[in-house]
């Protein structure tokens, strides 16, 4: 019986013979192994008639798409890949890599997917940085963004209290979703400044958890999270102008709000049209 190539349970696009040109950092031989398992993925083939010569194997190269003169084997042969080649790669790792600083310098943070422990310890360091480097200048917070990982709150209220101690004020603007505590990140922002995107939502919901263990151990994690619960309810109460009891009510199941929904529930100010930046 025929053994079976891992490349059965990848994405053909993995092998786009259209962007083989990355595989000068690769020797010959991977790229002969590389041919093989896109010959394999792309031809219904009976059981062992996987194993196929290496004039085969070649030919696949030779039919490759924009590859007419059979360059793409002629530098897969070559054991290192030019200096000119590398030194682009090289600018071109540079300018990347250069994305999070050119941010920070503009005093510009995000706020990733999803909120843990590193990330909240990572985002109240930069905020602290920006505030040493100048009380006086704003920053902004942008906010893409599902909430606790794991449904803990303290980590996103962890970076609640920081935005409420800095001197600065904060701009909050919300570019995708701010699900559960990060709704409350963005409603944290200075009034007058927490804007949405047109096409981003936002959803309150209660804090969520996974328990288990013993009888007395998952009562003692409920009361923690009813607890946790109403410090978020009072929380998004203060800055929407809402009671407790409204809030309380409208998060008790999954509330999905439009930008425009968000703007009359009072936790952003203003949605962003393309036409107001151009302003």
């Amino acid at each position: 019986m025929s053994r079976r190539s891992p490349a059965h349970t990848l994405p053909l696009s993995i092998f786009n013979l259209n962007h083989i040109d990355t595989c000068l950092f690769l020797n010959y031989h991977t790229i002969k192994h590389v041919m093989y398992l896109l010959q394999d993925c792309t031809t219904q083939a009976e059981p062992g008639s996987h194993e196929r010569s290496k004039g085969d194997v070649m030919d696949v190269a030779r039919r490759t798409p924009g590859n007419e003169e059979g360059d793409i084997l002629a530098q897969a042969r070559q054991p290192f890949p030019s200096i000119e080649n590398m030194a682009s790669y090289r600018r071109e790792s540079a300018r990347i890599n250069e994305v999070p600083s050119r941010l920070l310098k503009e005093r510009i943070v995000f706020v990733p997917p999803f909120i843990n422990d590193e990330i909240a310890n990572y985002l109240i360091g930069v905020l602290l940085y920006l505030e040493s480097d100048d009380a006086s200048k704003e920053i902004s917070l942008y906010i893409n963004c599902h909430g606790s990982l794991d449904g803990n709150l303290y980590y996103g209220l962890g970076i609640y209290d920081t935005m409420r101690y800095l001197k600065p004020e904060i701009t909050t603007v919300c570019l995708g979703a701010a699900q559960g505590v990060a709704a409350v990140l963005l409603a944290a922002g200075t009034k007058g400044k927490r804007f949405i995107l047109p096409h981003s939502q936002v959803v309150l919901h209660q804090p969520l958890s996974s328990v288990k263990g013993q009888a007395s151990d998952i009562e003692i994690r409920a009361h923690e999270l009813l607890r946790q619960r109403q410090s978020l309810y009072e929380i998004l109460a203060e800055h929407t102008g809402k009671s407790v009891d409204q809030v309380m009510q409208d998060a008790d199941r999954r509330r999905y709000m439009t930008a425009k929904e968000a703007v009359e529930y009072g936790l952003v100010d203003e949605v962003i049209t393309r036409e107001e930046l151009a302003q």
